[in-house]
């Protein structure tokens, strides 16, 4: 009897706790997750991007110099476009090692300032800076954000491989029982050790991947997306 209430204690004590979980909790694990995890890839991909853009830009400007109208703008399709790229980023994040959405990165960047080049081509540098400039801002904050994903993504499925593959019979393991087997226990025994010291590193690096904040990263571009796209539809 006295086993049962401090069972529904237990339960009154976790619905109270869930209870009380506030926005502003919400919203604290969140920026704990972005400074832990994402904070240093997105500066570094900011950095990029803008240096990057700048190039991309001075290229498009005189490919395109000949250029004299731009085709309709559509509200839906440019969300849509924009978010089947973000999508395909990260999908490509699942393969360990390669860090692939960096190629999505930097195709993403180029078509932002291929179209960034035909609004100043068509309607001149003053007005297409004020038309173009924040939607091409914004588009670039997005997918350093969505990149970021990719990466994180990446290198937590790679460090279960690496962590899989240390642990498994490899080469590491093949020298272990070699010296096992012509009786020099020593070395057997520091190769061993150092195997399982890189085993225990590895393991404090992995983390499990939090697929709630991922969620809100693409729900916090998504909407960058729309406002991005309602100030395009606005002023073009």
């Amino acid at each position: 009897m006295e086993k049962r209430k401090k069972n529904m204690d237990k339960k009154e004590e976790k619905i109270e706790s869930e209870k009380k979980f506030t926005l502003k909790d919400y919203l604290t694990t969140f920026a704990i997750f972005f400074k832990e995890k994402l904070a240093k890839s997105v500066v570094i991909l900011l950095v990029i991007a803008i240096i990057l853009s700048v190039i991309m830009l001075k290229i498009s400007l005189g490919v395109n110099k000949d250029i004299n109208e731009i085709g309709d703008f559509s509200f839906f399709k440019e969300i849509i476009n924009g978010l089947k790229v973000f999508i395909i980023i990260i999908i490509s994040g699942i393969i360990p090692y390669l860090y692939a959405p960096v190629i999505g990165f930097v195709e993403f960047l180029i078509t932002n300032s291929v179209n960034l080049s035909k609004l100043i081509i068509v309607y001149g540098f003053g007005i297409a800076i004020l038309k173009g400039i924040i939607p091409f801002l914004i588009n670039i904050i997005s997918i350093c954000l969505i990149t970021s994903i990719g990466i994180y993504i990446c290198r937590e499925i790679t460090l279960g491989y690496k962590i899989s593959s240390s642990k498994d019979m490899n080469f590491t393991s093949f020298k272990i029982q070699l010296y096992k087997s012509i009786g020099n226990e020593k070395k057997s025994k520091e190769i061993a050790k150092k195997r399982d010291e890189k085993v225990k590193k590895l393991e404090n690096k992995k983390t499990k991947i939090e697929y709630l904040q991922i969620i809100n990263v693409i729900i916090l571009v998504t909407i960058l997306q729309v406002i991005s796209a309602l100030i395009e539809k606005i002023v073009l």
